[in-house]
């Protein structure tokens, strides 16, 4: 059961203050104490799974029987029928990591029993048993860390668990079982002690080497496309205090080239003592300024605008359309029914400001005016400064951070023309029209891609609430988490 709560738990981790960081957190999690009851009872729902497939060693023993005199016996091919934990909590210990207690354990399992006599006359005989264990309790804690790469790390010593058999009461069927019944208790205490003594080495076991295994093996990285990766490793190791609080990293950097830091300064995330909820996210701008450089270096924001990227009858680039003539009648009449194109080219990095109820974007961009001759020579005509922003609403899908807009805010000026003196207002307002039209998809399509949040497979955060800070945003989630866990994680 630690093991099973342990890798629910694992996922969570690399989610998520620390008050004394080296390195600035760009995003900070919480799971609650609620987080955890979740977590522990997701885990007894595995765990009641995976316990029917459980394979239990044999045991062998030795018994004293009035008539027979001493017996050698065999238990072997033992099935767990049914298992209950009707009690237990998963708390947390400060400066240590987290506890989990379950007590009323019970459990019934069969399987065969063997016995043989090697006295001067050999007497064997075989049959069935029924078994039961009740009463029994179970105490481990998990010492949860941090390793140089960022990875949570789990251990736990001899002295961090406890197990207690409670009672257990054997019943032997077929052969003389009326006869073997009188050392039935000989085999219930050889079950018994060997519980007491191999479940906590067991559980030891698991932790330190199969446990940590798979906490070795967390990614603290995720891709978001061909160009750009996502850092949550840690860079504390997790608090706990009521609840377990984590720090990461929360920066973007490039995909397939050498990583340096952005840049800019990671605001400062304020204390929150929020455990209302489940789950708690609180990301700053600087997740996403960081996302934006990336794109930049890679030439994200770069746009050609051609005649054939756009739709049929809505806009036409055509020298000698109403609109270009209406427009730039000296161009219209040097260059007849010739096709133009538009090149957008980001000057900077967009500037990205998490607001009071959505979240910022500025980006400062050329856009280079053209005409395109026959031979597919481009004649410059001009440039123009441009300013576009917007505001974009976020929300969550439980897998990944989404947003979306739908409106742009643009501002134009003429930076240099080779045609002489042009009318700006117009050609503002054309321009903004144009722009809108290419970017408000581009920006939605990518927002429905989305920005991936540190969870996995296993683990879909439901019913997900965001609210807005200055520099940040926080997101919780109450009462819904999916998971689906299997053996291997």
């Amino acid at each position: 059961m630690a093991l099973t709560i342990a890798l629910l738990l694992a996922t969570c981790l690399m989610m998520g203050p620390s008050v004394e960081a080296e390195v600035r957190p760009g995003f900070e999690a919480r799971i609650s104490q609620s987080g955890l009851n979740y977590l522990r009872d997701a885990g007894l729902e595995i765990l009641k799974e995976e316990i029917k497939h459980l394979s239990i060693p044999d045991i062998s023993g030795k018994a004293h029987v009035s008539v027979v005199g001493n017996i050698y016996y065999t238990i072997s091919n033992m099935r767990i029928n049914s298992f209950a934990i009707p009690s237990a909590t998963l708390t947390t210990q400060s400066g240590v990591g987290l506890v989990l207690r379950a007590s009323g354990i019970t459990l019934s399992l069969s399987g065969n029993w063997h016995y043989s006599n090697h006295g001067f006359i050999h007497i064997s005989d075989s049959g069935t048993f029924d078994a039961s264990l009740s009463g029994a309790s179970l105490a481990v804690t998990l010492r949860i860390g941090k390793d140089q790469a960022g990875r949570p790390t789990v251990s736990s010593a001899s002295s961090d668990c406890s197990f207690n058999a409670g009672s257990v009461h054997v019943k032997l069927h077929g052969g003389a079982s009326w006869l073997y019944n009188l050392f039935s208790g000989s085999i219930s205490n050889s079950i018994k002690s060997s519980l007491n003594k191999q479940t906590c080495s067991m559980i030891i076991k698991e932790v330190n080497t199969d446990l940590q295994k798979q906490f070795s093996k967390l990614k603290t990285q995720a891709p978001i496309d061909q160009y750009a990766v996502i850092d949550y490793s840690l860079v504390t190791a997790p608090q706990f205090s009521g609840h377990v609080d984590t720090a990461h990293k929360g920066e973007v950097f490039p995909r397939d080239t050498p990583h340096k830091e952005a840049p800019y300064t990671v605001p400062v995330i304020p204390p929150d003592p929020d455990v209302s909820r489940h789950v708690f996210l609180w990301v700053t701008d600087y997740l996403f300024q960081t996302a934006a450089y990336v794109y930049y270096e890679a030439g994200k924001f770069e746009f050609n605008v051609t005649q054939d990227k756009m739709p049929p009858g809505k806009y036409s680039l055509n020298t000698s359309s109403f609109l270009v003539e209406s427009l730039l009648p000296n161009v219209s009449k040097k260059y007849p029914n010739l096709l133009m194109q538009v090149n957008a080219n980001a000057t900077a990095p967009p500037v990205i400001n998490i607001g009071e109820d959505n979240v910022n974007v500025s980006l400062k961009a050329d856009l280079d005016f053209f005409v395109t001759l026959p031979n597919k020579t481009l004649v410059y005509l001009f440039t123009l400064n441009s300013t576009i922003s917007c505001s974009t609403l976020l929300s969550s899908d439980g897998m990944s951070l989404k947003w979306m807009t739908d409106s742009l805010r643009i501002v134009v000026a003429l930076k240099r023309s080779a045609i002489g003196k042009i009318q700006m207002k117009p050609i503002s307002e054309a321009v903004h029209a144009l722009t809108s039209f290419f970017l408000i998809p581009w920006i939605n399509e990518e927002g429905r891609k989305g920005f991936p949040l540190p969870t996995s497979p296993n683990i879909k955060l439901e019913k997900t609430v965001i609210n807005w800070l200055y520099n940040l945003f926080s997101g919780s989630i109450s009462n819904s988490i999916k998971s689906s866990l299997n053996k291997q994680v």
